[in-house]
C-alpha cells in the first residue's frame, strides 16, 4: 500500500479515492525574526517520513538546504506513521531579514508534494524603522546626537545629515554620516542606538536626518529637521522638530520689528517668498516676540520651511526654518488602485526598473507605505519604497505574475496582482497602444487631493501615452508641473524638461522632443531596438471666443459662429502647429504621429443637420481647427471609432458644468500611418459625484469629487503593426 500511494503522489495518474487532495499553508505571510513559524496541512499520506522544509527564496528543498525542517510529527525523529492532516511549529529560527519559502516534501525524499509559499521576515524587535534627535536646535559645535529605531540591522546601514530640500542619492554627498555602530567603518549592523557627531562643525542654518539602508540611498525614515545657531541668537524656531499630521504647529519668533502686519509664512522646500508664490499656512504676528499657532494646518507628509516676514511684504526677517510631517499609523488598510495591473515589457538580459509606489495609497491621511515581493519569478527584487528592478533570464520568456504587498505604518497590508511581459532580446513586439488627451484644470489645483486623484485616474485609464493641458498647478500655491511630478512618480517619462501649459507623460522611453507653434511633440520607442517608434504631438489651443456660446443666443447662425471663432487665435495657432508638423506628418507611414490637445472648438464632423438641436439650432458649422487637422490627413480617432454624432456625441466639456452650459466635444485625439489603426474609443472620467451650474458657477459643492478637472479627458486604443 505504501509503494501505490507514493506512486499516485509522484506520478499523478492513479487516483485514490479514500485521500483527500493535500492542502497546506501558513499561519501568516509576514513574520518577524523571533516569530514561530506555523505550517498546517490536511490530506497527507499519513506517513510518519514527510516533512517539512524552510528555505531561502529560490533554494532548492532538500535537507542539505533546509533553513530548518521538521517531520509532520513535529521532530527530527521519524516515526512509522504521521498525522493526515495538522501542523508543525519551527521556533527559535531567528531567521534574517528575508524571503523564505515553506515546502510539504514526500517520505524521507527530496519529491515536493506542495510548495512553495513565500513568506517574508523582518527583523524583530524595532518595528518599524524610525529615526529622531535628541532635541530640535542646536549651538554651533554641540555635539548632535542622531537616534534610530526599527532598522534592518545591516552592518552598513548609516545616518546622513544633509541640508534641507536635498534627497539622499548617488551624487549628493551628505554633510555628515556615520554608519550605525558610530564610525565610518561597517560592522557589528544594529536595529536600533544612537549616532553621536562630536565637533560637528555645522554652520548655522537647517538641517535634515535621514536614517538610510546598508551602504545605499533607500531611506528607512526621514527627514527629521534640526537647527544649528548661535548660542542665545535663536529669533525663529518650531516648538518641535517633526509633526504628525493634522498636529499643531508652533512658530515662535524674537527680536522682530513690531510691525502689526508682521508675518509667518510656511511654504514647501526651495520656495522663497515672493509675489506670486502662494504660502501654504500664513498668520500674522503680535508685537516683537511671541509664538503662532497653526491648529488643523492639513499638510501632508513632507518637509516644509517657515519665514518670519516683515510687514504684509516679503522681506525676509528670519528664516527659513525647516521642520517635518511624519506618518502615523491609522485605522484604514492599504488600497490598490487596481489589481492585476501591468507594467512596462521586460527583454531577457536587459536591465529592468520601474515603481510601483503610486499604485497603492492609504485612506489614513498621515500613513506611509512600504512595499514587498509576496511571489513570482526570482529575477524581479521589490524595495521598500516601490522600486522594482531585476534582469529577466531566458526562462523568464512570457508573462510573469507577481504578487506584491503594500504595508502601512501599523503592519495592516494588501496585496495586489502585478504582469510584466518579458520578451527574448530581438523579439519585442509592442500590439497595442493607449493614449489618452487629459486636460488636469490648472495643475490638478482645483478639486481637494486633485494631484492623487489624477495619478489614479491616468492609472485606471491604463494609458501609455497622455498628453495634458493646463499642466501647471497654479492654484494650491506649489507651482507643481504635474507632467514630471506624475512620471516620477510613476517611474515613466515625460517631455518638456521645463515646465509649460502642454505636458506629455509616456511608458515608454523618449528619444527626441520637438515643438510645433505652441504644441511640445515626442518620439518614443516602443521595443529596445527602436524598431516600433511613435511621435505625439499635444496642444492647448486659445479658450477665448468660444464659439458655442454664440450659436446659442437668439437668431444665431453658422456663419455669425464662424465670426466669433475667427476672433479667437484657435485658427492661427493650429495652422502653425500643422505647418510645424508636415515633415513627420510626410513620413507617417515610416513613424505614426499622434496629435492630442484640448481644442476649446468643436468638430465639423459633430456639427450635422442630425444635431442641430444641441447646438441651438445651428447646423453644419466649418469649424477651422478640425478641418485643419483633417485637411492635413490627420484622422479624428473617436470619429473613426463612433462616426454617427447623433447617436455618439462624446461630449467633453463639461462633466462638471450643466445647466445652461453648452456641451460639446472639443477634446480631441488625432492620428495618421499605416501602422495605427483606432480599434476602440470613449470619453473617460472616473466618477463625477457632484455637478454644478454653467461656466463661472461656484464649484465649491463639487470640491471633493474622484474626478479632477472640469473636462472629461479621451482614450483611445490603437492595435499597431509590427
Amino acid at each position: 500500500m505504501k509503494k501505490i500511494y507514493t506512486t499516485v503522489l509522484c506520478m499523478g495518474v492513479i487516483t485514490f479515492p479514500a485521500v483527500a487532495a493535500l492542502s497546506f499553508s501558513l499561519d501568516t505571510t509576514s513574520y518577524t525574526s523571533a516569530d514561530d513559524v506555523v505550517a498546517s496541512w490536511s490530506g497527507g499520506s499519513g506517513s510518519g517520513k514527510d516533512w517539512v522544509a524552510i528555505c531561502s527564496d529560490g533554494v532548492t528543498p532538500n535537507r542539505t538546504n533546509a533553513e530548518d525542517w521538521l517531520y509532520i510529527g513535529g521532530t527530527q525523529q521519524s516515526k512509522k506513521r504521521g498525522p493526515k492532516s495538522g501542523s508543525v511549529t519551527f521556533t527559535g529560527l531567528s531567521l534574517s531579514q528575508g524571503t523564505y519559502s515553506a515546502y510539504y516534501l514526500s517520505n524521507d525524499s527530496d519529491t515536493v508534494l506542495s510548495g512553495p509559499i513565500n513568506f517574508t521576515v523582518s527583523q524583530a524587535g524595532g518595528g518599524n524603522p524610525a529615526v529622531s534627535l535628541s532635541q530640535d536646535s542646536y549651538d554651533v559645535d554641540e555635539s548632535v546626537t542622531v537616534n534610530f529605531t526599527g532598522g534592518p540591522g545591516n552592518d552598513a546601514d548609516w545616518v546622513g545629515i544633509y541640508l534641507p530640500g536635498q534627497t539622499p542619492a548617488q551624487g549628493t554627498p551628505s554633510t555628515l554620516w556615520a554608519y550605525t555602530n558610530g564610525t565610518q567603518s561597517t560592522g557589528g549592523g544594529v536595529t536600533s542606538g544612537s549616532v553621536t557627531f562630536n565637533n560637528p562643525g555645522l554652520a548655522e542654518g537647517n538641517y535634515v536626518a535621514y536614517f538610510l539602508e546598508n551602504n545605499g540611498y533607500t531611506v528607512l525614515d526621514g527627514p527629521v529637521a534640526f537647527s544649528v545657531d548661535v548660542a542665545g541668537g535663536d529669533s525663529l524656531y518650531t516648538d518641535k522638530s517633526s509633526y504628525d499630521v493634522d498636529e499643531t504647529i508652533t512658530v515662535s519668533y524674537a527680536d522682530g520689528p513690531g510691525n502689526s502686519t508682521d508675518w509667518i509664512g510656511i511654504y514647501y522646500p526651495g520656495q522663497t517668498p515672493a509675489q506670486g508664490t502662494t504660502s501654504l499656512l500664513w498668520s500674522y504676528t503680535s508685537g516683537t516676540s511671541g509664538s503662532v499657532d497653526f491648529t488643523n494646518p492639513g499638510l501632508q507628509v513632507g518637509t516644509y520651511e517657515a519665514y518670519f516676514l516683515a510687514n504684509d511684504g516679503y522681506t525676509v526677517i528670519e528664516g527659513p526654518i525647516s521642520f517635518s510631517v511624519v506618518g502615523s499609523p491609522g485605522p484604514a488598510r492599504p488600497e490598490w488602485v487596481q489589481s492585476p495591473f501591468k507594467r512596462i515589457h521586460g527583454v531577457v538580459g536587459q536591465s529592468y526598473t520601474g515603481l510601483i509606489s503610486a499604485y497603492a495609497s492609504d485612506p489614513d491621511l498621515g500613513d506611509t507605505l512600504s512595499y514587498s515581493l509576496v511571489s513570482g519569478p526570482s529575477w524581479l527584487s521589490v524595495a521598500a519604497d516601490g522600486s522594482l528592478t531585476g534582469t529577466p533570464g531566458s526562462a523568464d520568456v512570457g508573462a510573469n505574475t507577481f504578487v506584491v504587498k503594500a504595508t502601512d505604518l501599523g503592519g495592516k497590508n494588501a496585496d495586489a496582482t502585478m504582469h510584466i511581459e518579458v520578451f527574448a532580446a530581438g523579439a519585442e513586439v509592442v500590439t497595442e497602444l493607449k493614449v489618452l488627451s487629459f486636460n488636469l484644470w490648472h495643475g490638478l489645483g482645483k478639486i481637494n487631493f486633485g494631484h492623487r486623484k489624477g495619478v489614479e485616474a491616468i492609472i485606471l485609464s491604463g494609458a501609455d501615452l497622455i498628453g495634458t493641458q493646463e499642466t501647471v498647478d497654479n492654484v494650491s500655491g506649489t507651482n507643481a508641473y504635474q507632467a514630471k511630478k506624475i512620471a516620477e512618480l510613476l517611474g515613466w517619462h515625460y517631455s518638456p524638461a521645463g515646465a509649460g501649459d502642454s505636458g506629455i507623460i509616456s511608458r515608454y522611453p523618449i528619444t527626441s522632443e520637438f515643438t510645433a507653434g505652441i504644441a511640445n511633440g515626442i518620439k518614443v520607442k516602443l521595443t529596445s531596438d527602436a524598431a516600433q517608434e511613435v511621435i505625439l504631438y499635444n496642444c492647448h489651443l486659445d479658450y477665448v471666443y468660444y464659439g458655442p456660446y454664440e450659436a446659442h443666443l437668439n437668431g444665431s447662425t453658422a456663419q455669425k459662429v464662424l465670426t466669433e471663432e475667427k476672433k479667437s487665435q484657435r485658427d492661427e495657432e493650429i495652422a502653425t502647429i500643422i505647418s510645424g508638423m508636415n515633415n513627420h506628418l510626410n513620413h507617417a507611414d515610416t513613424v505614426p504621429v499622434l496629435l492630442t490637445g484640448d481644442f476649446n472648438a468643436p468638430s465639423h464632423l459633430d456639427w450635422t443637420s442630425a444635431t442641430a438641436s444641441w447646438h441651438g439650432g445651428v447646423g453644419y458649422v466649418a469649424w477651422p481647427t478640425s478641418l485643419a487637422c483633417v485637411n492635413a490627413g490627420l484622422l479624428d480617432s473617436y470619429r473613426m471609432v463612433h462616426p454617427n454624432p447623433a447617436i455618439d456625441p462624446a461630449d467633453t466639456w463639461s462633466p462638471l458644468h450643466g445647466g445652461s452650459e453648452p456641451q460639446d466635444r472639443i477634446d480631441f485625439i488625432y492620428y495618421k500611418g499605416n501602422d495605427l489603426n483606432a480599434t476602440a474609443s470613449e470619453v473617460f472620467t472616473t466618477e463625477v459625484e457632484v455637478t454644478v451650474g454653467a461656466w463661472g458657477s461656484d464649484i465649491t459643492p463639487a470640491l471633493n469629487n474622484t474626478w479632477p478637472s472640469d473636462h472629461s479627458a479621451v482614450l483611445t486604443t490603437f492595435s499597431v503593426a509590427p
